[in-house]
């Protein structure tokens, strides 16, 4: 329950975001920074995920569809009326509804509150940690409850140029493919893969975050750090200074497809020099973070920081590549 509390306070504070109103205050983003820096990668996600579940639900959900099946089958209008309920009684609204903040006293004497808070424990994760008091739990829910409780499919997408380039179709197939505007969906079905998401990877990329808004004082800091292309690593790392400006005077989406292509060759010269069987995760983290950075610029630019010339790119470098 006080995952949902707190992922709902995130949602209320930042839920202008999706309508690039940004109406932070400076007060408000050192809270969800401090919130953050006492928390552990699994917790942080939970809460992420629900309020990312919060604002779905507010941009997405609509009714007009049941009531349509109302007036026409009564039967599915009950089976949908009996789904809703149950699907209110463990939504994290429901949790809202008892009880929005997480310090607020909760009514135990009513027994309508006691059957409800029990039967959300069931679907729910708990409290959350807070790393400078307890250390992290090794416990873990079964995997039936883990399948209940999950909240998206904890795994991501990813597109690898160097594969695409080596595997192209033949030109003719992509022409008729291309009069037919069905080469971008032929593309993502045969390139693009899917990979899970790891406690491993999530544990990076929390750790790497919060290392670096140790720095976020201010949200001048905060937008300097954010908008970073690869220079805050380059800067830190001893004779690295050269390559700046290979990842400072290009635009972002410039930058993704360079740092791909480095990640990519990197990744396969380590893979050589390793014996068979051999696991690096930081390597195969960084391999995955840089297959999704490159199926987000290609297929999704909207979501990035990313100029027009992000098509071009995505055009022009497979031709000089392939």
């Amino acid at each position: 329950m006080e995952v949902v509390q707190y992922a709902y306070q995130l949602f209320e504070t930042f839920k202008g975001l999706t309508v690039d109103m940004i109406l932070i205050t400076q007060i408000q983003q050192n809270q969800s920074r401090n919130f953050f820096l006492y928390r552990t990668p699994k917790d942080a996600f939970k809460v992420v995920e629900t309020e990312l579940n919060f604002m779905y639900d507010v941009l997405f959900t609509k009714s007009c569809c049941d009531v349509t099946i109302t007036y026409t089958l009564l039967f599915g209008a009950l089976v949908l009326d009996m789904i809703a309920l149950l699907m209110l009684l463990f939504s994290k609204w429901t949790i809202i509804g008892l009880r929005k903040s997480p310090t607020a006293l909760l009514d135990n004497k009513s027994l309508k509150t006691r059957i409800i808070s029990s039967l959300l424990r069931f679907t729910t994760e708990g409290t959350l940690q807070d790393t400078t008091y307890h250390a992290q739990s090794k416990t873990s829910a079964p995997q039936t409850l883990k399948c209940i409780r999950r909240r998206w499919s904890e795994s991501i997408s990813t597109y690898n140029l160097i594969d695409y380039c080596l595997h192209r179709r033949p030109a003719l197939v992509n022409y008729y493919l291309d009069q037919l505007g069905l080469i971008g969906f032929m593309d993502g079905f045969r390139y693009v893969k899917s990979q899970k998401f790891t406690n491993q990877l999530r544990d990076f990329i929390f750790e790497e975050i919060k290392a670096k808004s140790e720095f976020a004082d201010d949200l001048e800091t905060a937008k300097a750090i954010s908008s970073a292309r690869g220079d805050w690593v380059i800067s830190i790392e001893e004779g690295w200074g050269t390559l700046l400006r290979y990842v400072i005077n290009v635009d972002y989406d410039q930058s993704i497809i360079i740092w791909h292509i480095a990640t990519e060759l990197c990744y396969n010269k380590e893979l050589k020099k390793e014996s068979i069987g051999a696991r690096n995760d930081f390597r195969d983290i960084a391999k995955v973070l840089s297959d999704y950075m490159h199926v987000v610029s290609s297929y999704h630019a909207t979501k990035l920081d990313a100029s027009s010339s992000c098509r071009y790119w995505k055009n022009a470098v497979p031709r000089y590549l392939c």
